[in-house]
């Protein structure tokens, strides 16, 4: 069971690690990040993960939000905001409570910074492009 946690996190890693760049090598014309086929494959992994975060034993659970929490706050990238938000939102409909004290601190703080240092202070209309320094604070909004 361990090994299947430890597949389904580096899976959705993979997942978000390799999803194009906006423009690049994805089905979309207008430059938009992702394309339908990667946000289907993430869909369904997701769906995946859901069914395995809620039948984990505690000690497993541990390890897979240790791993998430660890990847989602080293890493920022602006096209796996998406993929981030519903990984970490399986494994809070697991465990809320669980989840809740690991990210809120971290997302709260990190918040406050962003915020502080400007992020969003540019106007946009779309919103699925994100401007790589606005990309912290959206997942954390996430």
């Amino acid at each position: 069971m361990a090994e299947k946690a430890r597949e389904c996190s580096l899976s959705e890693s993979k997942l978000s690690h390799d999803r194009p760049q906006g423009g690049v090598g994805n089905s979309s014309v207008n430059g938009s990040a992702g394309g339908t086929t990667e946000v289907e494959v993430v869909d369904a992994v997701t769906g995946a993960c859901s069914q395995i975060c809620v039948h984990l034993s505690d000690s497993l659970f541990e390890l897979v939000l240790n791993m998430t929490f660890n990847y989602a706050s080293t890493n920022v990238r602006s096209n796996a905001v998406h993929a981030i938000h519903q990984l970490v939102e399986c494994i809070a409909n697991a465990h809320p409570a669980k989840t809740l004290v690991k990210f809120l601190p971290f997302c709260a703080v990190n918040i406050h910074t962003e915020i502080k240092h400007g992020a969003s202070s540019v106007r946009m209309t779309s919103s699925s492009l994100l401007l790589p320094s606005d990309a912290t604070l959206s997942r954390c909004l996430s």
